[in-house]
């Protein structure tokens, strides 16, 4: 693409570039400082190391970036008031004032694992156990997990825990409370059995399951999974593989079921949950539900067909090279489009934003065709590969995901599942100034250990129900600032956000917001996101649940970073 000429020679060249950090909602934009070449871009570890060693001398804040899917300002804070061009010769820029001390790091190119012949590759097997039918695999951290996928498939294995596109990098999945549609297992990370991660003064440390007991009473590991970046930057990751010998290993099926009744709900769910894997769609405006299933057999362990996985249209740091992260959507009008210049995607955004407003019978409409979209392309194509990650292009959008402890897998889990679903449908049924025009989504996840996750648990069996739901922002720079979030939107997701806070949730790291002030008694009051004391109760939720844990978690973070390199204003307020 001919606008990425500059940026691949940058980066060739310099190995840095500089300008805007976004992530991909555009809620966080970060315009750097003129000149300043503030994203590095290391490919083994004497660049990384060399860059953290600068950075200390320096007293520069440094934060790893990974496929930029993450809502709050985890890795730069917004800027966008000030201005987006150099005002000299005007001393007064907001730009040009900002303290610029911090670095990103962006692993999209680092390698630094030795093959079997001594060779450097991002990937490979380290241990096969035949008995557990399982499989230990090292990848480097910035890999995104479509590339990753697609090596595990080419050699005969499956991810225990996939999300539904491929589109994050494997570090950035286990900073955060990643989750997918696995039943038997629970977030991404907690299916990670270690991690290897070069701190603040450029030494190694690695972190495994096997590591003793702290006299805190954790393991490392329970840290280093959902670590929020905070360790230092993680260069490996060693993950727990499933066998998948054949092509038929893993089957997938799709149902559909309308039901406005609780007990209907129940009965049809207790079906579909007899599979591994689950990821369900709903339509509010119908009461249609869409569940996607999948099962990994060794019923075709014999006589099925070789794995023959479609290989990415491009590898991650091909994608890099291009400015492309996360997940866009695809096709002839969107090739030319980059993370900085994308004119369609903008259209799409506008017009779904807009239909959020036009009222009921045009959003339920927009739903209907996400639904089809979904189920006639995306899903069909992906079961016709034998495939669970269907999603392949995606319009820029918020999300705000909750996890909320559910009883169990059975009648009193699936009605409160049902109920936490309605609080939306009873909204958006009835006239209003917002209705949502995209599906919700829901999974149910097993409970884990990782400290900083929505999902800790100290009961091994506990299950959690994850709920997503969508909402678009005018493509405008400006409107996509929060602060500038339209007052229908705010109060909206403010309403729904107060229920399932109320009925006991936290949200997903990743996806955190905070439309309210759960300190206001006013229950229709509503306030712009990441506001201080939605965070503040969000941490008093956490250690009551597990007393001393966020306060280990910190300290374990102040031994390995003493000098706070890799700690930013917003990961503050989460752990200090």
């Amino acid at each position: 693409m001919p606008f990425n000429i500059v940026r691949r020679y940058k980066i060739n060249k310099h190995q840095a570039t500089g300008g805007t950090w976004k992530n991909w909602s555009e809620n966080v934009w970060y315009d750097g400082p003129p000149g300043q070449r503030y994203i590095k871009y290391p490919r083994n570890q004497d660049d990384l190391r060399m860059l953290l060693v600068d950075a200390h001398q320096n007293e520069i804040k440094v934060r790893a970036s990974g496929q930029r899917h993450s809502q709050p300002p985890q890795i730069l804070p917004d800027n966008r008031k000030a201005l987006t061009t150099c005002c000299f010769p005007f001393p007064s820029c907001l730009r040009c004032n900002t303290n610029h001390e911090r670095i990103v790091i962006d692993m999209s190119f680092y390698e630094d694992i030795k093959g079997d012949n001594d060779e450097i590759v991002r990937m490979k097997m380290v241990s096969r156990n035949e008995e557990k039918r399982e499989a230990i695999v090292v990848v480097n951290a910035g890999t995104r997990e479509d590339e990753f996928t697609y090596w595990v498939t080419q050699n005969n294995l499956a991810l225990k825990t996939v999300t539904a596109g491929g589109i994050f990098s494997i570090a950035g999945m286990t900073s955060n409370d990643v989750h997918g549609g696995s039943i038997a297992y629970g977030i991404f990370a907690d299916t990670c059995e270690g991690f290897r991660i070069m701190k603040w003064d450029g030494s190694i440390m690695e972190v495994h399951e096997d590591d003793p007991v702290r006299p805190d009473g954790f393991r490392p590991i329970q840290f280093a999974r959902v670590n929020l970046g905070l360790l230092g930057v993680v260069t490996q990751v060693f993950v727990k593989c499933r066998f998948r010998p054949t092509k038929q290993s893993l089957q997938g099926r799709m149902g559909f079921m309308v039901s406005t009744l609780e007990s209907e709900f129940v009965r049809g769910f207790k079906n579909y949950l007899r599979h591994d894997r689950l990821e369900t769609f709903y339509d509010p405006y119908t009461g249609g539900f869409l569940p996607l299933m999948w099962d990994l057999t060794d019923e075709f362990d014999e006589g099925g067909c070789e794995n023959n996985p479609i290989a990415p249209d491009r590898t991650t740091a091909e994608r890099a090279l291009r400015d492309h992260y996360g997940s866009k959507l695809t096709g002839l009008l969107f090739k030319w489009s980059n993370n900085q210049i994308s004119p369609i995607h903008d259209l799409v955004q506008l017009s779904c934003s807009t239909v959020q407003d036009a009222g009921p019978k045009a959003a339920a409409g927009a739903v209907a065709l996400a639904m089809g979209n979904i189920s006639k392309t995306q899903v069909t194509a992906a079961f016709a590969a034998y495939s669970e990650t269907w999603l392949t292009e995606a319009a820029q959008s918020m999300f705000m995901s909750y996890f909320v402890e559910i009883p169990d897998l059975g009648e009193e889990g699936l009605k409160k599942t049902y109920q936490l679903l309605q609080v939306v449908t009873d909204i958006v049924t009835k006239p209003g100034p917002f209705h949502i025009t995209a599906p919700m989504e829901f999974r149910f996840v097993r409970g884990g250990d990782s400290v900083m996750s929505g999902t800790y648990n100290t009961n091994p069996n506990s299950m959690y129900v994850n709920l997503d739901i969508i909402g678009f922002i005018d493509s405008c720079k400006s409107r996509k600032n929060p602060v500038n979030y339209s007052k229908n939107l705010l109060e909206f997701m403010a309403t729904v956000e107060r229920a399932w806070y109320n009925a006991g949730g936290l949200p997903h790291q990743g996806k955190m917001y905070g439309f309210f002030d759960p300190t206001d008694k006013n229950e229709q009051s509503f306030c712009p996101p990441f506001n201080d004391k939605f965070i503040e109760k969000i941490n008093e939720r956490r250690d009551e649940r597990a007393p001393g844990a966020r306060r280990a978690f910190n300290q374990y973070r102040k031994e390995v970073d003493p000098q706070d390199m890799f700690l930013n204003e917003y990961m503050e307020k989460l752990v200090l």
